[in-house]
């Protein structure tokens, strides 16, 4: 242990450092013994006295390895009289950490003995400063780095020294690769000249901004404006400038559409049809406030007790602009010539102060829009008859909304209000013609109460005059139809109109069958306002039907026998085929149904199959009936039938596409077919399932040039060329029919 005793003179000399000094000291030994602390060591650390003095000062302030190897090393320094100065942290006696500046010493005492001296510094609240800085740094960092705003910096020197990265982005290059450049290398040609001139002008501390365009990484042309903030250094010196890059590509493509509505505007006001006038009302409204700030309760009554006052309204109304349909109409040599106030453009016949003091009560109102009739306004020549004008004021909607200019229209409804009249005239003329109807009318409100009814109807019915208004229209019918007439009755309601048939009641009990057509009389906000019904009486049709249907099925009878006769002389005429068409037509009649075809298709491919051959009554018999191989000539003949056969058969009105299936009968699924080298669905569905049935009958049976050659063997032919010659569908489905026990009976 030092012996302190002993070295009280030493100790003396550093007595008021102990005493005074705002740090925390501490004396040790060689061995890191404490032997004495001051007072700012028990404030720092939390220790008495008598808690350090005789112990190791590590064993105090150094808790975990890290602090005492770190505090080791700094001994070891200063045990071979170095002077050690460090920043880190220390520990107090509660455990918590105090980030601490460190001054370790060795002060020579006597020849064989020295002290170390700690002297710490509590920097807490310049770690908090340099932390808060660091985090604020950060932050800017941060913020620069992900902003969507392409920033970047310029030195004092103007040279590139940062790009965040929206700016990497922008242009798809790494922003390194600019570092270093000077403004002028960076700035576009038009621009460089004036971004230098703007650098200067932010050297002197000014903000500054520059208009660019530039290509961005994706090719396409922009418009931007970058904003210059000048930096300074510690010192307010100027350091550089930050710079932030705008893409107002649209806002000046809005500018530009803007200007173009502008425009558009203009145009449609200059050529609108209907004659239009820009008037300047300001004057005016200015009177009329003066007016009602005197008191004037009814400005009416003022107007009407002034003579000149509506005279004076017509000189502080100003027309600023006309557009070219309102100088048509009314004559007007130059546009020139109908601007100003309103009582020199118009004459006296042209005035009505009766229209004029509506303006006035209107503009006292404060109406957006107001419009009023002239059903005389003068016509130019004046002996024409005069216009009868709709006018109409719309306030121009500017951002205060009290915009004291009007759109003025005069529309023209001369003709409008002739064809009301002639309305008029109509309405009468088809209220006779509603009285005098042969079909029966009835009209009901929503209640399907008849509000009226006209004779036609009262006779149908064998009702009095006026006997069925305020009937239901439901007590009419029929009671097994009732809900189907109430649904349509609730549809009407809706909008919707409807036609179906209904038997109605007569008074005498009968009831007899109509055909109605229910139309629904809406607002003109689509609301209900009644149902109206026009009743044909169905009974001649009815009994004409009935004759037609007895004629109808004489008809078809007719049809199938000629059909057959026809089927018979072509068998007639090649013994070898007897019964062939029949067969086939049995065979695809059978595929059709296995393949679920519609009834329509199954009923034309049934005459098609009777006389798909009929075309081989243009060709001679000797080759019908010729017992070897066909030579090519004969084969380039035999190949003619079908198209004979469709110009023998599309003479025939059929309801069914007869001569075309019998046409392409012969023609393949894989193109190679004849007469006209049709494929896949561009062949009738029945052609094709006729042209499987013929193959099938033709080789099982016996011909001319070779005996039957059986079903089996057809069957296994018709399978080798399945999507090839045939179409597979109808393939598997006659394969099947087969194996369902199929003959052809």
């Amino acid at each position: 242990m030092f012996d302190l005793a002993s070295k009280n003179q030493a100790l003396k000399i550093y007595e008021t450092l102990f005493l005074d000094s705002p740090d925390a000291i501490a004396l040790c030994d060689m061995n890191q013994i404490v032997v004495k602390i001051n007072y700012g060591f028990t404030q720092m650390f939390g220790f008495t006295e008598s808690d350090v003095i005789g112990r190791p000062l590590d064993a105090l302030i150094t808790p975990t390895p890290e602090m005492k190897a770190e505090s080791d090393r700094l001994t070891s320094r200063i045990m071979i009289k170095e002077k050690v100065f460090t920043q880190t942290t220390r520990a107090r006696k509660d455990g918590t950490l105090v980030p601490v500046s460190i001054l370790g010493l060795t002060y020579r005492i006597s020849e064989n003995e020295s002290l170390m001296f700690w002297n710490y510094r509590d920097i807490s609240a310049l770690v908090s400063a340099r932390e808060r800085a660091d985090e604020i740094e950060r932050r800017f960092k941060v913020i620069f780095q992900n902003s969507p705003y392409p920033i970047f910096a310029l030195d004092r020197h103007a040279r590139l020294s940062y790009m965040n990265s929206a700016m990497d982005d922008l242009f798809d290059l790494p922003g390194y690769k600019l570092i270093g450049l000077p403004l002028s290398e960076i700035a576009g040609p038009e621009e460089r000249e004036e971004a230098v001139l703007k650098f200067g002008e932010c050297a002197k501390g000014k903000i500054v901004s520059i208009e660019c365009n530039y290509v961005d990484a994706k090719g396409a042309k922009r418009n931007g404006v970058v904003r210059g903030f000048p930096i300074q250094d510690k010192e307010g010196q100027f350091d550089g400038v930050i710079c932030f890059l705008e893409d107002v590509t649209e806002r000046k493509q809005a500018e530009k559409q803007l200007l173009l509505e502008r425009n558009k505007y203009k145009a449609l006001f200059e050529f609108d049809p209907i004659p239009r006038f820009l008037i300047d009302s300001s004057r005016l409204k200015n009177l009329i406030d003066d007016l009602m700030e005197r008191g004037i309760n009814d400005l009416k009554a003022y107007a009407e007790s002034h003579p000149g006052f509506l005279e004076e309204c017509y000189n502080l109304l100003e027309i600023v602009d006309v557009n070219m349909s309102a100088i048509k109409q009314f004559a007007i040599p130059e546009k020139n010539a109908f601007l100003g106030p309103m009582a020199s453009v118009l004459s006296q016949k042209n005035r009505n102060p009766a229209k004029m003091l509506h303006v006035v009560l209107a503009l006292a109102s404060e109406l957006g829009q107001f419009s009023y009739e002239d059903p005389k306004y003068p016509r130019f020549p004046e002996d024409a008859r005069p216009y009868h004008l709709l006018h109409t004021w719309t306030r121009t909607q500017w951002s205060d909304n009290q915009s004291a200019f009007y759109y003025l229209s005069t529309l023209d409804i001369t003709a409008v209000k002739e064809a009301q009249l002639q309305a008029e005239e109509n309405e009468s003329r088809y209220r006779r013609l509603f009285e005098n109807a042969q079909e029966g009318i009835l009209a009901v409100d929503e209640q399907a109460t008849i509000t009226i009814a006209n004779p036609a109807m009262e006779k149908m019915l064998g009702a009095k005059p006026h006997g069925l208004e305020g009937k239901s229209l439901f007590d009419l019918i029929e009671p097994g139809m009732v809900s189907l007439a109430k649904n349509s009755f609730e549809q009407g309601k809706h909008g919707n109109s409807d036609m179906l048939e209904l038997n109605l009641l007569r008074e005498d009990g009968s009831s007899i069958p109509t055909y109605v057509k229910a139309t629904p009389v809406l607002d003109s906000k689509g609301g209900f306002i009644a149902g109206v019904g026009m009743f044909e009486d169905l009974r001649p049709i009815k009994q004409a039907e009935r004759a037609l249907r007895n004629q109808s099925a004489t008809l078809r009878r007719v049809l199938h026998q000629t059909i057959h006769a026809l089927s018979a002389t072509i068998e007639s005429r090649d013994p070898y085929t007897a019964g062939h068409q029949r067969r086939v037509q049995s065979l695809a009649l059978s595929i059709s149904r296995k393949m679920r075809l519609a009834p329509e298709k199954r009923a034309g491919l049934h005459i098609a199959a009777l006389v798909h051959d009929i075309g081989k009554i243009s060709i001679p018999t000797e080759i019908l009936a010729k017992p070897n191989l066909l030579t090519p000539s004969e084969m380039l003949l035999i190949r003619t039938h079908p198209k004979v056969g469709f110009e023998i058969l599309r003479k025939i009105d059929f309801p069914w596409p007869v001569a075309e299936i019998v046409y392409q009968h012969h023609e393949a699924y894989d193109g190679s077919g004849y007469p006209r080298g049709l494929s896949g669905d561009k062949i009738l569905l029945e052609a094709r399932i006729l042209c499987v049935a013929d193959m099938v009958e033709a080789t099982s049976s016996d011909r001319p040039y070779r005996p039957a050659m059986g079903i089996d063997h057809a069957l296994e032919q018709l399978l080798k060329l399945r999507g090839v010659k045939y179409d597979p569908a109808i393939v598997d489905a006659c394969v099947e029919v087969f194996e369902k026990g199929f003959s052809w009976g």
